[in-house]
C-alpha cells in the first residue's frame, strides 16, 4: 500500500519527473519547466509577457494532448510545474512508461517553443 506523501523521482538526463501520492490515493506526475523569473529573463521578456505566452501555449495544447496536463506556478520556489494525474486503466494497469515518455516530450516541446534550451537533447 502506498501512503500519502510517498514519492519517487525519475531522472532522464537533467529532467526530473516525480510521481507523488495524494491524500485520496491518486498519483500525479510532475516536472518543473524552470523558474519563471529566470525563464523570462533568458527569453528576454517581462515576467508578465512570458507568463502570458506560457498560458496561451498551454491553452492551445490542451485540445491536442492525450494526457490532461495542468500547469501551475509554485509561489515559494517560482517554479513553473507541469503535472498530470496518472490514472490506472482496468485493461492495462498504469502505463507509467508511456506517460513518462509523454511528459518528457511535452517538457521538451514547451521549452523549445518558449525558446529555452532543453535539458535532454
Amino acid at each position: 500500500m502506498v501512503a500519502e506523501g510517498d514519492s519517487c523521482e525519475v531522472s532522464v538526463e537533467t529532467v526530473k519527473i516525480q510521481f507523488r501520492t495524494l491524500a485520496n490515493g491518486q498519483v500525479i506526475m510532475t516536472a518543473a519547466l524552470g523558474k519563471l523569473n529566470e525563464m523570462a529573463e533568458k527569453a528576454g521578456e517581462s515576467v508578465n509577457g512570458f507568463l502570458d505566452r506560457c498560458l496561451h501555449l498551454h491553452g492551445a495544447r490542451l485540445s491536442r494532448l492525450a494526457l490532461p496536463f495542468l500547469l501551475s506556478l509554485e509561489p515559494d520556489s517560482d517554479e513553473m510545474i507541469l503535472w498530470v494525474p496518472v490514472e490506472p486503466r482496468p485493461e492495462r494497469g498504469t502505463p507509467f512508461r508511456e506517460e513518462l515518455e509523454d511528459m518528457l516530450n511535452e517538457v521538451e516541446f514547451r521549452r523549445d517553443w518558449l525558446g529555452l534550451v532543453t535539458d535532454f537533447q
